[in-house]
């Protein structure tokens, strides 16, 4: 790691890409100080995968898009699936599709992994990061409260539903069981549901398909500071690619990637010759599963409370 947190950052994400972000306002990025004057942005929810496989060897891969320089947020860096919480994925029906999964178990393993480590967990994120961070936006980082999960249930569960819709759309991962459909019919399914054509959970059900929530791991979550343009209360969440299914890549069909692949996390943390920019919370989910030499190990690390299971 570097002493100079003007050389990390820049190595992180890359001189052009920060200055895009810069501009944007991009989360942990912006120079906050016409920001600090007014009242602090509406927190959105929001929900990201770590979509994981093995590399053929004894270690393992993680997916990861490029997003498009077009776009009006976070344009050209590296992400992960995910996206907000949207109002589909409150609808009282995620009852009837998820149970006997609900409310309750969504809290507890939410409440377990936030008070166990490891953990994508907001103020180890400040503590490890922090100082290329304010170094860059010349100020510190506020110390905002953190939510307490154990009082939103409901945002509990919809975020397992954002983490599952989002998956499918941007990569047509489905976690579920059940007979998928054929990839050509599956293809036009999914560009109804990221166009709102129809709802993801109407889906599922006309399929017969039933959503498998224990095929996600629930892994912490990031909090946007509240000097920030947009926020977002994101919950991270850890993904098996499920055995049969390949991701559809096809380019231009969510508008959002021009690049995707499969790489090793350290991998995308060397940045060789500038070709991996991240912002900084995607970098700190990177360091967490770095940590681990195998996928098995990866994903007992993240294995919910057994009052849960």
């Amino acid at each position: 790691m570097e002493n100079d947190p003007d050389q990390g950052i820049m190595r992180i994400i890359g001189k052009n890409v920060l200055q895009i972000l810069m501009r944007q306002g991009s989360v942990y990025l912006m120079n906050t100080t016409s920001a600090q004057a007014q009242s602090p942005s509406p927190v959105r929810d929001a929900a990201t995968v770590l979509l994981v496989r093995p590399d053929g060897g004894s270690g393992f891969q993680v997916y990861a898009m490029r997003r498009s320089p077009k776009l009006r947020a976070f344009a050209g860096v590296w992400a992960f699936p995910g996206g907000s919480v949207d109002e589909q994925d409150r609808v009282p029906k995620w009852r009837i599709l998820l149970a006997p999964f609900d409310e309750r178990q969504a809290t507890e393993q939410t409440v377990y992994r936030e008070r166990t480590m490891p953990a994508i967990e907001t103020r180890d994120f400040r503590k490890r990061l922090g100082p290329w961070i304010e170094k860059r936006i010349g100020t510190k980082i506020p110390d905002d409260p953190i939510p307490d999960s154990s009082l939103d249930p409901a945002t509990n569960l919809a975020s397992w539903v954002t983490a599952m819709r989002e998956l499918f759309e941007e990569t047509g991962t489905l976690l579920v069981e059940g007979n998928l459909p054929d990839p050509m019919l599956l293809r036009e399914i999914r560009q109804k549901v990221m166009s709102g054509e129809i709802r993801f959970g109407d889906f599922l059900e006309e399929h017969g398909l039933r959503p498998v929530p224990e095929m996600l791991r629930y892994m912490g979550r990031l909090l946007t500071p509240s000097t920030e343009k947009r926020r977002f209360d994101t919950r991270f969440f850890l993904a098996r690619l499920p055995e049969g299914q390949e991701v559809d890549n096809m380019q231009g069909l969510t508008g959002e990637a021009v690049e995707d692949g499969w790489f090793r996390p350290q991998e995308i943390l060397e940045n060789r010759d500038g070709r991996f920019p991240i912002i900084p919370p995607t970098r700190y989910a990177l360091e967490i599963i770095a940590a681990y030499r195998t996928l098995d190990e990866l994903w007992e690390a993240f294995c919910p409370s057994t009052t849960s299971l």
